[in-house]
């Protein structure tokens, strides 16, 4: 499945400072925008990620990568520190999602892209017929692969998987039950928070590949070959959170009121 560039675009990688290391990447984040009502190619931007993303900072500044300079040409990569404290996060506490208000500024602009929620499974405009979702569909998950994030330029890498499971009963992780998926795809640290697309279907006449949702984790399955510590086995199985908790935050009245509050053109 070869995934639009534009959606590639719209990850990014978090980082923090450690000392004696300046900025580290550990985990990865993206881009969304909901468009407005007038014009739904723009709209408001946000920040997303994982909610353990945030928690495992422990109050440290958070950097976001960007490659500075024109879309498509030669870029250098550069952290910038993320000026919010806010983020927004469902009632819900085993929600892993966070959305923060925020996003580069203007000299920025044509450094980064932004996946619009209409592109979400769960979230089609009026009109248009929701992506049929099956098991053994392809996936593709766009985020930091810690060994080799890139140092002149900040490079996403594209993992390739399938549906195993849609949502029926809920995933049941360490921070509690979870509505979402299971794929099929390797995982390794740095992958938390990124999104996950679906496809290459064609679909009325063209190709879609919506946004399912973003990595919360992988399973490891702990097993006593004797009476020793327990194996860690890698199930080969991530977990992936439904784009429907990202609307449901996007949704949510505090998090309206800043797109009433002033409109951003993504």
């Amino acid at each position: 499945m070869q995934l639009d560039p534009a959606f590639i675009e719209a990850a990014c990688f978090l980082g923090v400072e450690e000392e004696g290391k300046g900025i580290t990447p550990k985990a990865t984040a993206f881009y969304v925008v909901v468009p407005f009502e007038h014009d739904r190619a723009q709209g408001r931007g946000y920040l997303v990620t994982a909610r353990h993303n945030i928690e495992f900072a422990q109050g440290r500044q958070l950097y976001v990568s960007i490659n500075k300079g024109v879309l498509g040409g030669d870029r250098i990569a550069e952290w910038l520190p993320i000026l919010t404290e806010r983020w927004f996060t469902d009632e819900i506490e085993s929600t892993d999602v966070a959305i923060a208000d925020w996003r580069p500024s203007d000299e920025h602009a044509l450094s980064y892209r932004g996946i619009l929620t209409d592109n979400f499974v769960d979230g089609p405009p009026d009109g248009v017929v929701p992506f049929p979702i099956a098991e053994g569909l392809e996936t593709a998950t766009v985020g930091l692969f810690s060994y080799h994030a890139g140092a002149m330029r900040h490079t996403p890498i594209v993992r390739i998987g399938n549906v195993a499971a849609k949502p029926v009963d809920p995933i049941f992780t360490r921070r509690g039950p979870i509505s979402g998926y299971l794929i099929e795809a390797r995982s390794v640290g740095g992958l938390s928070g990124s999104p996950v697309f679906v496809g290459e279907n064609i679909f009325q006449g063209r190709k879609r590949q919506p946004l399912l949702g973003l990595i919360h984790g992988h399973y490891d399955w702990k097993e006593e070959f004797s009476s020793a510590t327990p194996n860690t086995i890698h199930t080969g199985i991530a977990v992936v959170t439904a784009s429907s908790a990202i609307l449901r935050i996007l949704k949510a009245p505090d998090c309206v009121a800043t797109r009433q509050s002033y409109p951003c053109i993504f």
